[in-house]
């Protein structure tokens, strides 16, 4: 890779410019070490025949490389400079050099060798991709460079001597701007060159420079083309790359402000308000809303066994019973376990609630309170719960996290696991809460962060080590508070003024806290990532136009002195009432019309260090409208990707539905369902809202969303319960599930077997004539759905059977009759 690089940077500075001995040598070089190559590495590289068997005989392996790569790879290594160098000609080593070309061959392996490259870096993909698009603009620019200088030279007979320097045609724009300017290096006309290279191809165009000659006014036009559409190419891949970068985060993002719109719209508390954004962004950071089985999905199932086990078994192994469990044990474990995350002082459970989990604690600590009994806090490896088989009953205590938790979840419907192992049953029903232990005390006098896993760091010498080790805290915090001026007491009176200003550029880092603020925001998913972007956006863009407009001024009159060839003076801009403020000015346009790729031409360099820092500025420019067109491309369209998903789910049920010969009618009813799906909700629904919600967030949520639902139904459930606690309502406002109906669309017949309970919220239905049992709901209501249990008998209980807004209607099934000691009304 290293070879192929130096033949990107030397072979085009051969052909156009220098002709010496020095640079012939290095090519030679460089061809013994490719001979080398091929001599050790590609005779005996072993290779895969048709039938997939590997073949590493050294004779099969060589007559293998002969019949595929060994000609081009011969042909690259031919040194032609030899032939320049024992002929006089110089017209013909024109023609002679260009067979120095055939080395590009090499470029060949480039390809291979990033691939390689983004195998071993992993982790900084997306920054080598970043890093790579910058290259492939660096070396485009060089490349063209030298051969706009070949092209306006090549028909030259004769060179300079003294430096092997071209003498260009006569009348070029090179032979123009020689003169003009007095150059006599090849540098000079080397940065003369890229100045007009960069200023066509990122279309500022600033007019300084134009072709003279036939062939250099073709080949400009040429340039523009090819130009406009290799910076366009380099602009649409990181467009693409930066869109494609954070796309579950904007998608998990909308979520969040539907729910916030949701819960504003229904008159939420604005405590709860907070508690579920907070808790929305807190579950984001910690895992980013993805499981092993999203991540893996399509995988076989012995296979996501086996990542289920690797991912999970050193924190299962944490957990006391689980210690001395075997792999089989584990592995099932690792399977129908949930992890779930709590901040601190986040309630797990809640006494008022009804909950048939089993928590095991892998990180952090949990407070357990019971009524008349001391707390005591459970710490990692403890787990509590309780493995009850009755329904409905109220917890004994209530679980607090009192840091960042991790915690396993082993639902009920989960413990026909448990009790395969009796000793394991036996084990948790008689330790489900454990002994106390000392509670962590946090050290205020600090500032706390979140590792790598989202968990919140309060340990005060974790958190200075952490501070020490970041990188940028020498250059942002350290190196800017540092007096530097201390070093102008070295130098003489008259640069003391100079060097001040030099060592005040230090505090410039600073901006990196910039960078930091507006990444801090972008990380929040209750926020309008469009807003942020365009503010991060526009400010990114002065800051940058600012600091162009300094330098491009301080170039020319570094400490207020200009130098005599320079743009101010070209500009006559002292003889004009030359004022710091009109020059900054005036520097500032310039520096505006050049990152926008205007280049009006009426301000441009003069010389070699004004047309390099312009070379600069235009590449710079570049990749910064690509990044900044990107970020706001990318943010408008992960704006939309909940309408963009809905749009590609309507699309797909339209063509299934076709392919199946459904009847158009019905078509047209699921089309407009889903329509009116959007127009209310997003398409979202409301379990799929609140699911990253804790146990408890989600009671209150649904306790205060369902409350009208709930108090008719306690109004009817305690005239046959009395005795049941708020914890059952609570328990039953999380099994409510939300359908909506727009107008004429049927909500049940009586030939469906559906049992559920209707409470219709907004809106009304009624009776027709030709069907009692049709309903028509205007608006939207809520449908509770009774689960399932297997092998059980159940008899119906009749609700209510009313058409008004405000009521209930239908029936719902009670399971389970003897065991809940439910008196029976029959229908």
């Amino acid at each position: 890779m290293i070879i192929t690089l130096v033949l990107l940077t030397i072979i085009p500075i051969e052909l156009s410019l220098i002709r010496n001995t020095g640079i012939f040598t290095i090519n030679v070089i460089i061809d013994f070490l490719f001979l080398l190559l091929i001599i050790f590495t590609k005779f005996n590289m072993a290779y895969y025949n048709e039938e997939n068997e590997l073949i590493i005989h050294p004779i099969y392996t060589a007559k293998n490389y002969l019949n595929n790569n060994f000609i081009s790879d011969f042909v690259s290594i031919i040194p032609f400079e030899l032939f320049v160098l024992y002929n006089d000609d110089y017209g013909v080593n024109n023609y002679l050099l260009i067979l120095v070309v055939f080395r590009y061959i090499r470029l060949l392996r480039f390809h291979k060798a990033i691939k390689s490259l983004k195998s071993i870096v992993k982790d900084n993909s997306n920054l080598l991709t970043h890093v790579l698009l910058i290259f492939y603009v660096l070396i485009f620019i060089h490349i063209i460079t030298c051969f706009i200088i070949h092209n306006s030279c090549f028909f030259a007979d004769q060179m300079n001597s003294e430096n092997s320097q071209q003498i260009c045609n006569y009348g070029s724009w090179i032979s123009n701007k020689v003169v003009d300017l007095g150059i006599n290096n090849n540098w000079s006309v080397y940065s003369l060159a890229m100045y007009w290279t960069t200023a066509t191809v990122t279309t500022v165009g600033y007019g300084d420079i134009i072709g003279k000659l036939d062939n250099e006014l073709i080949f400009s036009i040429i340039l523009m083309i090819l130009g406009t559409m290799f910076i366009g190419h380099i602009m649409a891949n990181e467009a693409s790359l930066i869109v494609n970068l954070d796309n579950e985060r904007s998608e998990y993002c909308a979520k969040s402000l539907i729910l916030k719109d949701f819960m504003t719209y229904h008159l939420f508390p604005k405590k709860l308000i907070k508690n579920a954004l907070d808790y929305y962004i807190y579950v984001w950071k910690r895992s980013k809303y993805a499981n092993y089985q999203s991540i893996f999905q399509g995988f076989p199932n012995s296979m996501m066994d086996d990542l289920a086990l690797n991912l999970y078994r050193d924190n299962l192994k944490r957990i006391s019973i689980f210690q001395n469990a075997d792999e089989c044990i584990l592995k099932t474990l690792s399977k129908i376990c949930s992890i779930e995350f709590y901040p601190k002082n986040e309630y797990i459970v809640e006494n008022s609630h009804i909950t048939e989990n089993i928590y095991f604690i892998f990180r952090g600590s949990v407070q357990i309170s019971r009524f008349k009994s001391d707390d005591k806090t459970l710490q990692i490896g403890e787990f509590f719960g309780k493995l009850s088989g009755r329904a409905f009953k109220k917890n004994l205590f209530s679980a607090m996290a009192m840091e960042d938790c991790d915690l396993f979840v082993l639902s009920q419907d989960k413990l026909h696991f448990i009790k395969d192992y009796i000793d394991m049953e036996n084990f948790l029903n008689e330790n489900c809460v454990n002994e106390l232990s000392k509670q962590i005390i946090f050290i205020k006098s600090h500032i706390a962060y979140r590792d790598d896993g989202g968990i919140l760091i309060t340990d005060i010498r974790k958190i200075f080590y952490n501070y020490l080790t970041q990188p940028s805290v020498i250059i942002v915090d350290i190196l800017p508070i540092i007096n530097w001026e201390f070093l102008v007491c070295f130098y003489q009176y008259y640069h003391q003024l100079k060097i001040l200003s030099y060592v005040k550029l230090v505090r410039i880092v600073r901006i990196f806290r910039v960078i930091a603020t507006f990444k801090n925001l972008e990380q929040r998913v209750d926020v309008n990532t469009i807003y942020i972007t365009i503010f991060k956006l526009t400010i990114y863009i002065a800051i940058l136009a600012h600091v162009i407009c300094c330098l491009w001024y301080w170039i020319s009159c570094p400490v207020g002195e200009c130098y005599p060839i320079s743009w101010v003076n070209y500009h006559e801009l002292e003889s004009k009432g030359f004022r710091k403020f009109y020059a900054y000015s005036i520097a500032l346009y310039w520096s505006f019309t050049t990152i926008t790729t205007i280049g009006f031409g009426n301000i441009h360099a003069v010389n070699t260090t004004e047309r390099l820092m312009s070379v600069f500025t235009m590449i710079m420019a570049k990749v910064v409208l690509t990044y900044v067109f990107s970020t706001l491309d990318s943010a408008i369209s992960n704006n939309n990707v909940l309408h963009l998903n809905f749009t590609n789910k309507v699309f797909a049920i339209k063509n299934t539905l076709k392919n199946a010969k459904v009847d158009e009618e019905l078509i047209s009813l699921s089309l407009n369902h889903m329509e009116y799906k959007w127009n209310y909700i997003k398409n979202v629904s409301l379990v799929e809202l609140i699911s990253p919600l804790s146990y408890c967030i989600k009671c209150k949520f649904m306790s205060k969303y369902a409350s009208k639902f709930m108090e008719k139904f306690k109004d009817n459930f305690k005239k046959i319960c009395p005795n049941y606690s708020e914890g059952v309502y609570n328990q039953l406002s999380i099994m409510i599930e939300q359908n909506l109906f727009h107008k004429n669309q049927i909500i049940t017949k009586i030939q469906d077997d559906i049992y559920a309970m209707y409470y219709i919220m907004d809106g009304e239905t009624q009776k027709t004539d030709d069907n009692p049992s049709i309903m028509f709901c205007v608006y939207y209501f809520f449908l509770y759905h009774s689960k399932t249990h297997n092998n059980k008998k159940y008899d119906h209980l009749k609700i209510l059977n009313s058409v008004n807004k405000g009521d209930i209607m239908g029936e719902i099934p009670y399971y389970g009759i003897t065991e809940f000691s439910i008196p029976l009304i029959r229908t």
